[in-house]
């Protein structure tokens, strides 16, 4: 991944599974951004772990995107979402004030996001793509490959 703070990167875990992670701080800005990127990998039927092991804040904004994806995850049997947000983070304070456990399934790391993940329970390897994708406020927001994978263009 790039040293920019404001990029959040899409990884391809399986063929509908899918790593979303947004280091740093997020808020309002990062909204447009994030939500983009969610409603891509739902558009093809996948799950979502949405990893904010390195995210240091998170505004209400962003508590609402979450409850955005819990609800796009329940449209469809293909859809799902976890997110990890480790024990005595801000991400995770924050979860646990909002009670997010209620809607989403919430995790202290991505070893347990994994084997939650019925499409990889036995595997052992996974091979990924990584995608990033430019927040709203730090520019263009498309997705750009920055690893590859063969097929992985095609889900």
């Amino acid at each position: 991944m790039s040293s920019d703070p404001r990029e959040i990167a899409i990884e391809r875990l399986g063929e509908h599974l899918w790593r979303v992670a947004a280091p740093g701080e997020r808020d309002l800005a990062d909204v447009p951004a994030l939500r983009d990127a969610l409603d891509e990998i739902y558009a093809v039927g996948s799950t979502i772990m949405l990893d904010l092991s390195d995210t240091t804040f998170v505004d209400s904004s962003i508590i609402g995107v979450i409850v955005y994806a819990a609800e796009r995850s329940r449209e469809s049997e293909e859809h799902g979402l976890v997110v990890v947000a480790p024990p005595g983070g801000h991400p995770r304070r924050v979860l646990d004030i909002v009670r997010a456990g209620l809607v989403v399934t919430v995790v202290d790391d991505l070893e347990t996001a994994l084997n939650s993940v019925p499409e990889l329970q036995g595997a052992s390897t996974c091979d990924s793509t990584l995608l990033v994708c430019r927040s709203a406020n730090a520019g263009n927001a498309n997705l750009s490959v920055e690893g590859s994978r063969e097929g992985a263009a095609d889900a």
